[in-house]
């Protein structure tokens, strides 16, 4: 159990669809623990947008709070991922980059390039729709100040992170586990409290 809760914790791989499935395993582990709280450490350069909502979605449906950190770098779809915090954790020295969605050079003709390139549209739009609401922002806000700069990958520091409330906090959060256990002890079904003693025969002692 512990093994699955740190898996859950740590997202520091490229983001695909085995990443994904081993995420969704460890999050619904996650989900039945005694606890209000996921906390998910993310340092990661992005990967497959598809997968990363996937993993949104479980994020979504959950009715713990979700606190997303940042420790390191988290680019691309792994931006979007941490977005979806309720609370964000950001380290002083990480970084956040943004960009349009993109995949390798379509093979085939007109028509599957034209077909691509609107998938890739709308993913981009979708994308930067979801962060900017996540942060309370109008959601043109990121196709506003990214979108516009053809592509050019969008750095984003603590302090501005902080600014436009992409983080909610600065530092790393620990996580504190205490576990109480309670021992008592039956007999035949009965708290060992209620059991009678054994009557004594004349003689023993």
């Amino acid at each position: 159990l512990d093994e699955a809760f740190n898996h859950l914790m740590e997202c520091g791989e490229e983001i695909d669809e085995e990443t994904s499935l081993n995420f969704e395993k460890q999050f619904r582990i996650c989900e039945t623990m005694n606890t209000d709280t996921i906390m998910i450490s993310i340092n990661s350069t992005g990967g497959c947008v598809y997968s990363a909502l996937r993993m949104i979605d479980l994020l979504a449906n959950s009715t713990k709070t979700i606190i997303t950190v940042c420790s390191g770098c988290c680019m691309s779809a792994a931006a979007l991922l941490f977005s979806c915090g309720d609370i964000r954790f950001m380290s002083r020295t990480a970084t956040i980059m943004v960009h349009d969605a993109s995949i390798s050079f379509a093979e085939g003709n007109l028509m599957d390039v034209e077909t691509e390139a609107h998938e890739l549209r709308r993913l981009t739009e979708k994308g930067y729709s979801m962060m900017s609401t996540n942060i309370g922002k109008k959601q043109n806000y990121f196709l506003k100040h990214v979108s516009k700069s053809k592509n050019v990958d969008k750095y984003i520091d603590t302090s501005e992170a902080l600014r436009i409330n992409l983080a909610t906090h600065e530092g790393v959060p620990q996580m504190n586990v205490r576990i109480d256990a309670t021992i008592s002890y039956t007999c035949k079904g009965l708290p060992i409290e209620k059991a009678k003693p054994r009557k004594r025969k004349r003689g023993e002692r």
